[in-house]
């Protein structure tokens, strides 16, 4: 999972981006975005083949009737992260609108919706799903604390990323506004 982090973080970093839009600037324009992403999805397909056919134990299983609550709160979860998500352009992040050649829309500091309450809601949406998993094994633990550790590193390294992009008002809405947990007390006012 260290090889992936490490992967993943370096074709999404400002540098290597840079270099492929200099050396190839019809391709970066138009492909990269999506095949960084589809990269990313096979990139995955070995940890899940080693979640399969490694030895693994169950360790807990949520019984019935709180799995059902466990199962609703995934549900909103994913819900609000693709809420959020369409807040800041599906399109543009899945590596479609670069594709067909949709105008690139001028960078906007996205502080409404979702991220009126919290900075990075997908992520807290995502660690949310994986901590809730109604079924515990020990590959599966061992692979959700891999994701949680990449996801707060990452996070780091994206808000340095939106801090050079953005500036003061990233700084202004930082000092406002949690990275990853809600403040509960904001969320109940509104």
């Amino acid at each position: 999972m260290a090889d992936y982090g490490v992967m993943h973080s370096l074709l999404a970093s400002k540098m290597i981006k840079k270099s492929v839009e200099g050396h190839y600037p019809g391709f970066y324009a138009r492909f990269y975005r999506i095949t960084y992403n589809f990269v990313a999805v096979v990139a995955l397909i070995p940890v899940g083949w080693l979640m399969q056919t490694l030895p693994d134990r169950q360790l807990y299983t949520i019984p019935y009737p709180f799995i059902i609550v466990t199962l609703i709160i995934q549900g909103v979860a994913g819900l609000a992260a693709v809420f959020a998500l369409q807040g800041t352009g599906t399109g543009a992040f899945l590596g479609f609108d670069q594709l067909f050649g949709v105008p690139d829309r001028p960078g906007q500091l996205k502080t409404d919706g979702l991220y009126r309450y919290v900075r990075h809601p997908i992520y807290s949406c995502g660690l949310i799903i994986i901590w809730l998993l109604p079924w515990m094994t020990v590959n599966r633990l061992a692979l959700i604390a891999s994701v949680t550790a990449y996801l707060l590193i990452g996070v780091l390294f994206e808000e340095r990323k939106i801090l050079s992009d953005f500036g003061e008002e990233y700084a202004r809405y930082r000092s406002q506004t949690p990275m990853l947990i809600p403040d509960f007390r904001k969320l109940l006012r509104s």
